[in-house]
């Protein structure tokens, strides 16, 4: 996570579709809003249905402070991968259901002080990534994937200017070994448990970090916050004992979720920077994604 504050809301975001919420959020499930009105102006899932959002109010001291999470899920890059995702609810509101808040979104002030805290002040999380590392093959298959997503639902001219006029738009999973760069599947069993992995893949995957951090703003801008941690895990902010758990994965013996509150609130500048995987006993890697 890499972080520079600025402005009146905070948007912490991945991309899909919306989940908002404001200061006190519970595990239990929140409903769905559906936006009718949106559909006579052409914002329509993919099957045409209307666009949706959970929305969870706050009270108190954060009635009308914000939250804003937009839930990942990827792309579609074609028209038949568009068909098959209309089919779930990652391309249609009809297949949508109430969803639980935890992690950074949740409720209990005892498991997210920070996330609590950071929704108090009206301030700015602005996050944005670029992915400019090449796969095994050489290729850069995230920036191609990209480029087709644009190309096929017409985004450019919608893109701001001053993104795209300084950088091209572009995990071991996905960015690293993607199928297209892997034909013979070398990487499949590294792929999906990485201590599958051989000595030469972790190499590998030991220069996608170098290059990664390489490419990391300069840190003379005390409101820069960096928590870049190497555990092999993924959305490690939804999850409320991830977040902040008696176990939960930490850098110099600081979790996650102090993190993001130190950083928010200027308690202290936060730069940390893991140790290369798999040095952080206090990970909890996956094995299925």
């Amino acid at each position: 996570m890499v972080g520079a504050k600025s402005g009146t809301w905070i948007y912490p975001f991945i991309c899909f579709f919306f989940l908002l919420a404001s200061l006190e959020v519970d595990a239990s499930d929140v409903p769905m809003t559906l936006l009718h009105s949106a559909v006579a102006k052409g914002a329509v899932c993919l099957d045409g249905s209307p666009p949706a959002y959970h929305f969870s109010p706050g009270s108190g001291s954060g009635a009308n402070n914000w939250l804003v999470h937009m839930e990942g899920g990827g792309w579609c890059r074609n028209v038949e991968e568009c068909l098959e995702r209309k089919n779930n609810f990652r391309g249609s509101s009809n297949h949508m259901k109430p969803l639980s808040f935890s992690g950074i979104l949740g409720k209990s002030k005892k498991s997210n002080p920070g996330g609590a805290e950071l929704v108090e002040e009206k301030k700015s999380l602005n996050l944005c990534v670029s992915c400019l590392v090449k796969d095994i093959s050489g290729a850069t298959s995230v920036r191609s994937l990209y480029n087709d997503v644009v190309n096929l639902h017409g985004s450019e001219k919608n893109l701001p200017s001053s993104c795209t006029s300084r950088l091209p738009p572009s995990m071991i999973k996905n960015t690293l070994a993607p199928s297209s760069a892997d034909p013979h599947k070398r990487w499949n069993a590294c792929k999906f448990n990485i201590k599958s992995c051989s000595s030469d893949q972790l190499e590998k995957m030991q220069d996608f970090r170098s290059q990664f951090l390489r490419a990391l703003p300069a840190s003379g801008n005390s409101s820069t916050g960096m928590f870049i941690i190497s555990c092999y895990a993924h959305c490690q902010s939804g999850s409320r004992d991830i977040w902040l758990g008696a176990d939960s994965p930490m850098i110099d013996k600081m979790p996650i979720a102090k993190a993001v509150g130190d950083w928010f609130y200027g308690r202290s500048v936060v730069r940390k920077i893991d140790c290369p995987y798999p040095c952080n006993s206090s990970c909890r890697n996956r094995v299925d994604e």
